[in-house]
């Protein structure tokens, strides 16, 4: 297992933090690379729009959205495809990623209140298959403990070559909860190519845990 963490205590992600209009994209983010999908909310609707800026999809759950945007990524890629979240959003299901997916957070994911689950976001196979190249970049990931809501924040097991980035994780609470929990899964696949920088984490109820 290789690792590579480096943890920066006064870099923080909050100015990353941007309003909900799907309009002026390049200007708020100046980010300077492509996307396959933005989730973006415009009054009470959540929107998904493709690179050509055309809405792919639409509704009413933020959570249901941006999965769409996650499942919908080219089938049997092998390169890196890219779901830019922007806004600041209250889920109340768990967001899974494939492989060769980069998420960018601009903005802040917070679980709902009284929720019990294993990750804010987490790998596809979490406990069943090996995957590879998975990057987390930005924003802010709240698991709302104060709200009563169990969770570990970020969760890879048995993924490859993964990448977390420039960003904030707090508020994990609940036995067994941590910040970042990356591993090896139940099936035996062992997680290699670990890079965690410039990353905070804040009141998570165990901290973070890198486990062979």
């Amino acid at each position: 297992m290789t690792i590579k963490t480096v943890v920066n205590a006064d870099a923080g992600t909050t100015d990353l933090v941007g309003g909900n209009d799907c309009d002026n994209l390049a200007t708020s983010l100046n980010l300077g690379e492509p996307y396959m999908y933005l989730v973006a909310k415009s009054g009470s609707t959540y929107y998904v729009k493709n690179s050509a800026g055309e809405v792919a999809h639409s509704g009413s759950t933020p959570a249901t959205e941006i999965q769409w945007a996650l499942d919908n990524l080219t089938v049997g890629r092998t390169w890196k495809e890219t779901v830019i979240i922007k806004g600041s959003y209250t889920i109340s299901t768990r967001l899974d990623v494939s492989s060769y997916t980069k998420v960018i957070l601009n903005g802040k994911i917070t679980l709902g209140p009284s929720l019990t689950l294993n990750a804010i976001i987490r790998n596809k196979t979490y406990n069943t298959a090996q995957q590879t190249d998975i990057e987390i970049q930005g924003g802010i990931w709240d698991g709302n403990m104060a709200g009563g809501s169990t969770s570990n924040g970020i969760a890879l097991f048995g993924t490859n070559n993964q990448f977390i980035h420039d960003l904030t994780v707090q508020n994990c609470g609940g036995l067994a909860s941590r910040g970042i929990y990356l591993g090896t899964n139940s099936s035996s696949y062992i997680s290699d190519g670990i890079f965690v920088d410039n990353v905070i984490c804040n009141n998570n109820y165990l901290g973070n845990e890198i486990a062979k």
